[in-house]
């Protein structure tokens, strides 16, 4: 039965989004979940992993060539510095294969990239097209997010493996416990600040549903980092995503909103099993650390006893030829991966592409300062980006970091469709004003 409603919902989702470029974007953040539900339920999808790829990319293509038959204008700012800037610095990642020492490792990496690159950075920043598209996406994410998180309790083949949660396909090969991490972590941070007024039972259930479920896969697919990451996330965003009117009512509600997340996480975690606990102990958190830290030395040290390297980098995914690769074959940090594999002008470059980021958020928090449902969207969107910057500096590789890069692109995007707004509004101001002398 179970499985019959899963194939159903993710058919439903995807007619939804051809029709509606909220839920296009919601498919399009879900898709590595979603797969992971849908192998747990057939082994088709553990054999074809690549189809929901291509139906879903697909889906969100046709997606954007109806908006576009329908709003001429929908390609307008599309291409903003964000982007041109994240598109070099894929570019040079995969031009820098051609020196690397991994070369056959990294090429893998960067063919199951490319698609993700193009649905993520070129494709959905299209879809999201005003600062008021940004609430019915977050409301269908916390919707979609919470269903998966269901389906995933009710599947018999998702078991705790190594202290994570895992569909296995053989005795050594398992689904990714990171993106069902993730995921919780993106509507814990969406649940809690979403605007809404307590008369409105609907959007608060959801709320409160989508942060339950949140927790409870984050806490099961024992990803630390992305739990740690989105309530501190959550919390601090909360005076970006609420205008205060009463200091003492905010404080107050402040202080609610950290009381029940910790008491939440709690409950939760008493229903977790001794391995999976394990993972949140303090020394099995200290030797992930020190593994991390002694990757990073020794990729350091090769890179700088290559005078070369400084410039173009040693090539992508040379961490793991390089190094003893103690967790994965690559750094796990964007910053350390940057420096050794593509150089300083490449460090440079990102570090460019962050700042161009937090100057359009400023821009757009002080342009939607007074309007408490698109300030609150604002926040979503920015604390989000955060949220997938953090964890580019825990996990993966560039190629693998296609989201963060997303919301890059759509905040620089935002900014660049309201400030032609602005001087529309000017210019017919101006227009009046000529028309009455």
């Amino acid at each position: 039965m179970l499985q019959i409603i899963a194939f159903g919902l993710f058919i439903l989702s995807l007619v939804a989004a051809v029709f509606s470029s909220s839920w296009a974007l919601t498919a399009a953040l879900c898709i590595f979940t979603s797969k992971q539900v849908l192998q747990s339920y057939s082994d088709f999808f553990i054999t074809n992993s690549e189809i929901p790829n291509y139906v879903v990319g697909s889906i969100i293509l046709l997606c954007a060539l109806r908006m576009s038959i329908t709003n001429r204008g929908l390609f307008q700012n599309f291409i903003t510095p964000t982007m041109v800037a994240c598109t070099a610095l894929f570019s040079w990642s995969a031009l820098s294969l051609f020196w690397t020492p991994s070369f056959l490792n990294g090429l893998e990496f960067v063919k199951g990239g490319i698609p993700y690159f193009l649905i993520f950075v070129f494709i959905s920043p299209i879809l999201l097209n005003n600062a008021t598209f940004i609430r019915p996406y977050i409301i269908n994410l916390l919707i979609m997010g919470s269903i998966i998180a269901l389906l995933i309790q009710g599947s018999p083949n998702f078991v705790f493996y190594g202290g994570r949660l895992v569909v296995r396909f053989s005795e050594k090969l398992g689904s990714n416990p990171l993106a069902i991490g993730e995921l919780g972590g993106v509507i814990v941070i969406c649940g809690v600040l979403l605007q809404s007024k307590i008369k409105d039972i609907k959007i608060v259930v959801i709320r409160i549903s989508a942060v339950i479920c949140g927790m409870l896969l984050s806490l099961q697919s024992g990803s630390r980092g992305q739990l740690i990451f989105a309530l501190i996330i959550a919390v601090a965003f909360i005076p970006a995503a609420r205008q205060i009117e009463n200091i003492v009512k905010f404080f107050v509600t402040f202080a609610i909103s950290i009381v029940s997340i910790a008491i939440l996480a709690t409950v939760l975690s008493s229903t977790l099993d001794a391995d999976l606990l394990d993972r949140w102990g303090s020394n099995a958190m200290e030797g992930g650390a020190i593994d991390r830290f002694l990757n990073y030395q020794e990729a350091l040290i090769a890179f700088l006893k290559s005078p070369l390297a400084l410039l173009i980098g040693l090539g992508f995914n040379a961490f793991s030829s390089i190094t003893l690769a103690r967790g994965g074959d690559y750094a796990h940090n964007i910053f350390i991966e940057l420096i050794t594999e593509a150089g300083l002008p490449a460090l440079f470059l990102f570090i460019w592409i962050l700042w161009i980021v937090y100057r359009d958020s400023r821009w757009l928090f002080t342009h939607f300062k007074d309007r408490p449902t698109e300030r609150a969207s604002i926040a979503i969107l920015s604390a989000l980006a955060v949220f997938y910057f953090l964890i580019a500096n825990k996990q993966a590789n560039l190629w693998g970091q296609c989201p963060m890069f997303m919301y890059f692109c759509m905040i620089s995007r935002l900014k660049y469709i309201h400030m032609a707004d602005d001087d529309l509004v000017h210019l017919d101001l101006h227009d009046l004003d000529n028309s009455g002398e």
